[in-house]
């Protein structure tokens, strides 16, 4: 069988756009209205079908003080945002929303530092046969907590620790967490000094209200934030019904999609991007080596092919809405490629 998902992805600008240091209240109302101007167009191309899948995705540091250099939320203004997501989801029951990114900061002490590195050190010993599994950002932090540094010590002038978090609700609950393990400057725009702790989770979650396109299966999603892009398949080895990107001006890497998934990318500055994935077998043509062998051996390469826009899609400046199908999980993927 197969479901049809409606894609709602806001292109803006988050450095810039709704201005400079807008509270998360004005953030959170300016979402709101657009995620009612992408119900209304999924409601158009509605076709009445049964099951429809809806998602709404924003791109990486929609919640942040915006500028040339990002500067985080607080805990507290964090909160706000988590409450304000939650209270959106639910008067939109039936969108999976992800809402970018929040890059947000918090002081730690030592006892809570303590925490933090005992849960890095599990997480890179436990990898410890995988180099590079991180992009090297958990080992860094697992070689500065073995040296006695910022993270641990008692006398450091470090007390702020970032975050760059996405949270994915669906009907009002929070279903999906991720932090960004890639750290590329989130914070140098701080007047005090912070450290970014990295992510160490794969972001493949289930959507517990959604069905999948296998009978008592739910949905299966994967969400990567920019810089991790291409983690998920080739560092995790996941597969997922559909795989979503979130970014500030990253290109699009190898997708975690299995054969007749979807590939979605929601950018700040790239176009964004709607492909079904297509296995082919052993034929290179237009091919991307398959980067999970193992769970999926008749899946060798993938080719991410464009939706048929035609009247499937609305472009309305900032907002791209279109109608894809997510295929049946267990057609072989030779057998698509020859069909």
């Amino acid at each position: 069988m197969t479901r049809p998902v409606y894609v709602a992805l806001w292109h803006l600008d988050t450095r810039t756009a709704l201005g400079r240091d807008r509270t998360p209240a004005e953030r959170l109302l300016a979402l709101s209205r657009k995620l009612l101007q992408a119900n209304n167009y999924f409601q158009q191309l509605d076709t009445g079908e049964a099951g429809a899948i809806k998602i709404f995705a924003v791109p990486e540091y929609y919640f942040a003080h915006a500028g040339d250099r990002i500067r985080a939320y607080t805990a507290d203004e964090k909160e706000i945002v988590k409450r304000g997501l939650r209270d959106i989801s639910t008067q939109f029951p039936s969108v999976i929303l992800c809402a970018g990114t929040v890059a947000w900061k918090e002081e730690l002490d030592r006892n809570q530092r303590r925490k933090v590195a005992s849960q890095l050190v599990s997480v890179a010993q436990r990898h410890a046969n995988s180099a590079g599994a991180y992009g090297g950002e958990v080992n860094t932090a697992y070689d500065n907590i073995k040296t006695g540094g910022s993270i641990t010590k008692s006398n450091s002038s470090t007390r702020w620790f970032g975050h760059c978090t996405a949270y994915i609700y669906c009907g009002g609950i929070l279903v999906g967490e991720l932090n960004k393990a890639a750290n590329m400057g989130e914070f140098s725009g701080e007047t005090d000094r912070v450290v970014m702790i990295p992510g160490y989770r794969s972001g493949k979650f289930s959507i517990p209200f959604v069905e999948g396109t296998e009978a008592g299966h739910k949905l299966t999603m994967g969400v990567e934030i920019c810089a991790d892009a291409g983690r998920l398949g080739s560092t995790f080895d996941e597969r997922v019904d559909i795989h979503l990107l979130i970014s500030a001006t990253q290109i699009p890497q190898s997708p975690a999609a299995r054969h007749g998934g979807l590939y979605l990318h929601c950018d700040s500055d790239k176009p964004p991007i709607v492909h079904r994935v297509l296995g082919l077998g052993a034929q290179p043509y237009h091919a991307r080596l398959n980067p999970n062998p193992v769970a999926d051996p008749t899946n060798h390469f993938v080719e991410k092919i464009p939706i048929d826009h035609g009247r499937q899609a609305i472009d309305d400046h900032d907002l791209f809405v279109c109608r894809a199908e997510l295929d049946d999980k267990y057609v072989p993927a030779a057998e698509a490629a020859h069909a």
